[in-house]
């Protein structure tokens, strides 16, 4: 890793250096046999881009990668350090990008055990998250006092200094390192006599540094275009210089201590010694020589070095940028971003396509620069949504930004892009009714341009929206419309584009819906094809929703040991690839599964139930809760459900979420029920008003539930002719699922009621 602003894919390579000739030595990888050193060989060969033809392919999501790969990196430091102490230096952590920064988190805490020192230094504005923890000890270095500062200046001169100048470079360098060090030789060098030959600044010294190196000053200045660090190959493809010269040029400077050298020509790389000495030789160039340097710089990588354009596409976009080349930094901009977005590596993805998306402001008002804009706006939702969770401000912005660009060219695919990121921002936020006049809109639009696939994607937006809505015929129409005209050929690039699979939304939405009209088996058949799309396109967000999607399915048909499989399957693909919207629905599933099973276990898992349903996205919440409630009516938590309750049917006005509304007003009522004053009207106005909700929904299914709960009422008050009148025509409604856990109880309540 590094600090110095790289990302983790080149976080062991210099800034500007050549790709490396040969992989990293893993240490430890042979502890585990053959198969963990091909492993951990495969991941570093992919962390370097290099050919991985000799170990078999690492099958793995991205983001899967990208934490084995950081695991693999911390076991190595930890088991070198079994052989012998480790020193591990991290430089300039303030400047430490968010993959490194997951390395560091990762490291730091498992070197408590290890025989390392690490020493990660940083400026006061980063904020170690490790302190505070037993084994780190802060150590801030404060500026040198003056016996200090005075020792430091004897020990950098070679030859004795007057009383007056050691006197002066003391009180000029006020107790800084560099200045101290860097005075010093400047006054050594420059033979300076008196105190006014004495640089003011530390800016000053360093200029009369270069300035008295003035044969090889370029050198200098090329190599801090390049970056902090810089490979002799690239500075040999972008320097005048033949490699004699260079190399003597490199030499003195290496002798004059402004630059380290790792290795030895050609296969060397060089680091300033201090940013400020690299920003002084920058700053030293005019503009205009600056901006061809930087021109050479992306040139160089991208014609002679296409590997390591191809690797760090973000290098030669930042030098194209550098240069004042919009046109030629923005194609460079997008793929740095598509490649880390990839990776998973969203906050980094934000970063490079905004980068991007500011030189695209710059250019006129064209055609060309709209398909530009498109073209990173589209992976830049992707990111955006990733890194919140689908739902804030800027995912809002970035997906109207670009349907009003997509429209003004007439790009379907840019359209479907963001009728399904606007959709989904506002869905999730828990935005319903503005998701649903969002969706009606863009199923005009659809209408209006005749474009199929955007009318496919339309139908299903609108079928999942009135699907939560609690409009369930017209979200049952919308998802098989959608599906019959879906075509599968590019449903694997799809889901990389979007992060969506088609086919199983509108199988996986449309078999709740029709389960709740009453058609638990047609809804199996669904869920069985929305489970092989997914086992074919092997994405595991695509994965996860099928499985929560089944998974509330098992709720509705009474199936927990089903349901317990379906929580076990989220926790495997989150295990894969982190998603904390998904992880808050297991321990909801499992607390259902395990009371309807009566595990001793039941009362510990509700718990942790209660705890998820506060951290669930609000979309979900509202749908979600009964499940929770089932529980605390099946265990006699009277109180507690009814609060919940409570609070769950603020969140469905709230939100609009009406998908389980009738379901919740039963549970209430079953809650009211159990208390010593509730077994009259509260209970009884409760189920009438569940029955209501369903029946306006057409929601056979939960009609069911509180005709039968409302019927088990009236038995135990002796209306038993009134409860066979009101369960009998619901239960004789059906034609299938008759082996469901609700109809067998509603027909076992029946054979109760029958007359004699």
């Amino acid at each position: 890793g590094g600090g110095d602003a790289q990302t983790s894919e080149r976080a062991s390579q210099p800034k500007g250096q050549a790709p490396h000739r040969q992989p990293p030595h893993p240490t430890s990888a042979r502890v585990g046999g053959e198969e963990a050193y091909g492993r951990t060989a495969a991941l570093f060969a992919s962390l370097l881009s290099l050919p991985t033809d000799r170990y078999p392919p690492l099958e793995m999501s991205p983001q899967q990668q990208k934490e084995e790969t950081l695991k693999t990196l911390a076991n190595q430091i930890a088991a070198l350090s079994t052989a012998q102490p480790v020193l591990l230096i991290f430089e300039d952590a303030h400047w430490i990008d968010p993959t490194s920064q997951e390395a560091l988190d990762l490291i730091v805490p498992a070197l408590a055990a290890h025989a390392v020192l690490a020493v990660i230094t940083h400026r006061p504005e980063y904020d170690p998250p490790w302190l505070g923890q037993g084994h780190v000890t802060p150590l801030a270095l404060t500026r040198l006092g003056r016996a200090d500062a005075a020792a430091m200046v004897t020990r950098v001169s070679d030859k004795p200094l007057s009383d007056a100048m050691l006197d002066q470079i003391v009180a000029k360098t006020d107790g800084v390192p560099l200045f101290v060090e860097e005075l010093t030789k400047t006054v050594v060098e420059s033979g300076a006599e008196s105190a006014t030959a004495i640089p003011e600044t530390l800016q000053d010294s360093l200029m009369a540094r270069l300035d008295r190196l003035s044969p090889v000053k370029e050198i200098t200045q090329i190599g801090a275009c390049i970056g902090r660090e810089f490979s002799y190959d690239l500075l040999a493809a972008v320097s005048p210089q033949g490699d004699n010269e260079l190399l003597n040029s490199l030499t003195e400077l290496t002798n004059s201590e402004l630059i380290f050298r790792r290795g030895t020509p050609p296969d060397a790389s060089y680091v300033f010694k201090h940013a400020l000495v690299q920003d002084a030789a920058y700053e030293s160039l005019l503009k205009s020589t600056r901006q061809n340097l930087h021109t050479t710089i992306a040139e160089a990588l991208e014609n002679r070095f296409p590997e390591q354009a191809d690797y760090a596409p973000e290098l030669v976009a930042h030098h194209y940028t550098m240069a004042g080349l919009a046109t030629r930094a923005i194609p460079f901009w997008l793929r740095a971003g598509e490649r880390t977005v990839a990776r998973f590596a969203n906050v980094e993805a934000i970063s490079h396509l905004n980068q991007g998306l500011d030189l695209i402001a710059q250019l006129p008002d064209t055609d060309e620069r709209a398909r530009q804009e498109l073209a990173i706006r589209v992976p830049l939702g992707l990111a955006l949504m990733m890194a919140d969770q689908y739902v804030g401000p800027d995912v809002e912005a970035n997906f109207r930004a670009t349907r009003a660009v997509s429209e003004k060219i007439k790009d379907t695919a840019g359209l479907a892009a963001a009728f399904l990121g606007l959709h989904r921002a506002l869905n999730v936020s828990g935005d319903l009714v503005t998701a649903h006049d969002q969706d009606i809109e863009n199923l005009a639009l659809a209408e209006t341009l005749g474009d199929s696939g955007l009318l496919t994607t339309a139908h299903w937006a609108i079928g999942a929206s009135h699907l939560f809505l609690g409009n369930f015929v017209s979200a049952r129409e919308h998802c098989v419309t959608a599906f019959e005209n879906l075509t599968f050929e590019n449903e694997q690039s799809f889901v990389a584009s979007h992060m969506e699979a088609p086919g199983v939304t509108c199988r996986s939405f449309g078999s709740l819906a029709t389960v709740l009209l009453g058609y638990p088996g047609q809804a199996s058949e669904m869920v069985d094809e929305a489970r092989d799309i997914a086992g074919r396109i092997g994405h595991p967000l695509v994965n996860a929703l099928e499985h929560a999607v089944t998974g509330f399915g098992h709720y509705i048909r009474g199936e927990p040991r089903e349901a317990l499989r379906a929580s076990e399957n989220i926790v495997h693909v989150c295990e894969i690839v982190e998603m904390p919207a998904f992880e808050t629905l297991p321990p909801v599933l499992r607390a259902w599964a395990l009371v309807q099973l009566h595990d001793e276990t039941a009362e510990t898992e509700l718990e942790r139930a209660r705890e998820a349903m506060g951290e669930m996205l609000p979309l979900w919440q509202p749908m979600w809760y009964p499940v929770v409630l089932a529980c605390e009516v099946a265990g006699g938590h009277g109180p507690t459900g009814i609060r919940g309750s409570i609070q769950a049917m603020s969140q469905i006005e709230d939100t609009g979420v009406r998908i389980a509304e009738a379901e919740l007003l039963r549970l209430r009522g079953e809650l009211a029920l159990a208390t010593p004053d509730g077994a009259g009207s509260d209970a009884e106005n409760l189920f009438q008003i569940a029955l209501d909700v369903a029946r306006r929904q057409q929601a056979k299914w939960w009609e069911l539930r509180a005709a039968t709960s409302l019927a088990r009422m009236w038995q135990s008050q002796g209306k038993t002719a009134e409860a066979h009148a009101l369960l009998f025509p619901v239960y004789d409604w059906f034609t299938e699922g008759f082996d469901t856990a609700d109809l067998i109880d509603a027909r076992a309540l029946l054979d109760e009621l029958a007359p004699a």
